[in-house]
């Protein structure tokens, strides 16, 4: 029997449909039987800051409250998590986040810490300072307050209800941009501050665009040699993950040499791919991408605002990337493939 074209078309049509159904029947499958982010909220006092340190803890959580929208504003979105909800029974691996550059918002890594909650993590995010309250003779030696606050959040977490929670042998650190470089010094990478104060030299980046604006001179900055050792906590990290880390232009070359094959980095943009060639561990590069790829989904009216109060609008932009929502689902499956192999 001969059957038209049609037919065919008809079949294959069919039969892509069906496949089609299949996997996304598979996702929501995978989708359900995920945990829900519980949120938790604390502040840790320190003596190397004038406010505490506010923490945000994401955790799973078979809870069946109300989720509530944590961070964003008008430009970026908020992520949900159930908020104080009791966490799932038995211990969990740790992970301490750093995420943002030098003014960022406290909320950017939300989006990342929620999802890795979700997979089975206790997610202790470390939020910034608020940008306000950081003028720009302070921030030049904000590298080391931001290993700081990691010692401070890992020290704070020891004495807490939380700590008979922790997984001993599953303890990990993720950073990005500022954060990143934070981490990496728990690590004992050091910060040179001769190479630091020169790290402006030629260079047009959006901080140094900053301190330029305010007459802050790095050459001339106040930076007490105490400050600049290793911040390390004593710990050794099972897994270290950072994302497009600054200042790589400072580090002491040396320091490199002697890190752990533990050590994965992640470079969203061109340009990022070339300035981490020199850490040593796994590499997974998105060079399409943007480095703000790495923020927050941004909101509907957020390149309106942008345009209105004269700001970048790279900010909402992912280069060549097909999206931000993309981009993300990519760092997700990247990091949970350096924190546990396996997965």
């Amino acid at each position: 029997m001969t059957f038209p074209s049609r037919y065919f078309r008809i079949v294959r049509t069919a039969r892509r449909y069906w496949l089609a159904l299949l996997i996304c029947l598979s996702f929501t499958a995978r989708a359900e039987a995920l945990p829900a982010a519980g949120v938790q909220q604390q502040a840790v006092t320190v003596s190397h800051r004038l406010h505490p340190v506010q923490l945000l803890l994401w955790y799973p959580t078979h809870s069946r409250g109300a989720a509530q929208r944590t961070g964003g504003n008008g430009l970026f979105q908020s992520s949900a998590g159930v908020h104080d909800a009791a966490p799932v029974d038995g211990t969990l691996p740790l992970l301490l986040m750093s995420y943002g550059g030098l003014r960022s918002a406290p909320f950017q890594g939300n989006w990342l810490a929620q999802q890795l909650a979700q997979h089975g993590y206790l997610v202790v995010q470390i939020q910034p300072p608020a940008a306000e309250s950081l003028s720009p003779e302070q921030a030049t030696d904000e590298p080391w307050r931001r290993a700081a606050d990691i010692s401070a959040a890992y020290q704070w977490l020891k004495r807490s209800e939380w700590q008979p929670r922790i997984d001993p042998e599953r303890q990990n650190l993720l950073g990005a941009f500022l954060g990143a470089t934070a981490m990496l010094q728990q690590t004992g990478i050091r910060l040179d501050p001769a190479r630091y104060r020169h790290s402006c030299d030629g260079n047009d980046s959006t901080d140094c665009r900053w301190y330029a604006a305010h007459q802050v001179s790095l050459p001339q900055a106040a930076l007490p040699a105490s400050t600049w050792g290793m911040q390390g906590t004593a710990v050794h990290w099972q897994h270290v993950v950072v994302i497009n880390p600054e200042l790589l232009n400072s580090v002491t070359p040396a320091d490199l040499t002697a890190q752990p094959a533990t050590l994965t980095h992640i470079a969203l943009g061109q340009d990022a791919a070339e300035e981490q060639s020199t850490l040593p561990g796994q590499t997974f590069s998105l060079p399409a991408a943007s480095p703000f790829s790495a923020l927050a989904l941004c909101t509907a009216n957020a390149a309106a605002i942008l345009r209105e109060e004269g700001e970048e609008e790279a900010l909402c932009q992912d280069g060549k990337a097909s999206s931000r929502q993309t981009v993300h689902q990519q760092v997700l499956q990247w990091v949970l493939t350096a924190l546990d192999p396996a997965h």
